[in-house]
């Protein structure tokens, strides 16, 4: 930038600084007027006069600086229509200021069971449970992600141990499922803490339990085993028995 640059002023600026210094020796004149005369009031009226036309124009600046600034764009915007409208592929590719009409994604509407048909909840993908009345994709997936760490169903009653199923929903939905016996059982004799603590059913201290009786009396050999610790329930038994294998 050269030095000259620095005294370079546009018509707008050189109109406020021409206004500027009308209004300093303006003031100037006001105060020399002021201290030689006893008419205040006149003095107030000239000064606020002053005031409002300054006021004045620079709102007149600033709307004609909008004004360019606008007319500015509109011709860069009509050089890049131009532009890119000769080239057929790049006019489609990046026109940014037509609007363009998109086609709107089809969805097809989920197909619903009718009363009397059922799905197998143990072989049942979450494409299945959703067309199911009242299950929809959350629910779903809920479903079939608990059912597949259990190891399957062994009741229907077991779909309100899922999240969110309440016993309204089970109600709902109970006629359309249909109990089958795919199951998948847990070797207890060959996993490891980590894996057994993966089922539903068992907890931190049982699986830890198990596999320490293992290591230390060996292979177990069936559920009365488990059965006689402190760390299985009743309940726990009753539970655990279709999903466990002793092999």
């Amino acid at each position: 930038m050269k030095w000259k640059d620095f005294f370079y002023y546009s018509e707008s600026d050189k109109k406020g600084i021409l206004l500027l210094l009308v209004l300093v020796i303006g003031l100037l004149l006001l105060r020399v007027f002021w201290n030689n005369s006893y008419a205040p009031p006149d003095a107030i009226r000239e000064s606020d006069s002053l005031k409002t036309a300054f006021e004045t124009f620079q709102k007149t600046l600033i709307e004609d600086e909008r004004m360019e600034r606008n007319r500015a764009y509109e011709e860069r915007r009509k050089a890049f229509y131009e532009k890119y409208k000769q080239n057929d592929y790049a006019y489609k590719e990046y026109k940014p200021y037509e609007k363009q009409n998109y086609p709107t994604p089809a969805y097809q509407k989920q197909e619903k069971l009718s009363p009397g048909q059922t799905i197998l909840v143990n072989e049942a993908d979450t494409a299945d449970w959703k067309k199911i009345p009242g299950i929809g994709s959350g629910y779903a997936k809920r479903i079939v992600k608990y059912r597949d760490l259990l190891g399957g169903f062994v009741s229907v009653d077991q779909l309100k141990e899922v999240y969110g199923v309440s016993e309204e929903l089970f109600g709902e939905v109970k006629p359309y499922l249909k109990l089958d016996s795919h199951i998948k059982k847990l070797p207890v004799n060959q996993l490891s803490m980590d894996q057994f603590r993966g089922h539903p059913y068992l907890n931190y201290k049982q699986a830890r339990t198990i596999v320490d009786l293992r290591q230390r009396r060996g292979k177990i050999s069936s559920i009365k085993t488990l059965q006689m610790l402190d760390e299985f329930s009743e309940e726990d038994i009753r539970r655990l028995s279709p999903y466990l294998s002793f092999e």
